[in-house]
């Protein structure tokens, strides 16, 4: 057993949807549902979201993703989808064209992301009073 890592949503008896190793959080692939590429993108980016929640994190915390598309040809009409889940400056993103996903999806997305609330926290807490930052 791993004592150091934290795993949450356990899949397939063996397989955790997301796990922390300190501020390091590694989510597994998120498989699109629906009948179109607009549909697959948008549940697989709402599930990895759902999957950051349960750590208390966001998508702003996510600072690389690996995106696997059943057609390449898809990626432009993902994307339009993919940057409405994130602001600028985006994560980094690899984008890799695969023949078969789980359930026949049309994409999965993975992603690594930062937890960065112990820092935020501690710079709220930090500011002094009456200043207007440092």
């Amino acid at each position: 057993m791993n004592v150091f890592l934290h795993g949450k949503n356990i899949q397939d008896e063996c397989i955790s949807n997301i796990v922390s190793l300190g501020d390091f959080v590694f989510v597994s692939g998120q498989i699109g549902q629906g009948q179109t590429i607009e549909q697959q993108a948008r549940t697989a980016c709402e599930k990895l979201d759902g999957q950051l929640s349960l750590m208390d994190l966001e998508m702003r915390h996510i600072v690389k993703t690996t995106i696997y598309l059943k057609h390449l040809e898809d990626r432009a009409t993902f994307l339009d989808v993919y940057k409405q889940f994130f602001e600028a400056p985006y994560p980094a993103c690899t984008i890799i064209g695969v023949d078969h996903l789980p359930e026949d999806a049309l994409v999965q997305i993975e992603a690594f992301a930062l937890n960065t609330l112990r820092y935020e926290n501690s710079m709220k807490d930090s500011h002094c009073a009456g200043c207007d930052g440092c």
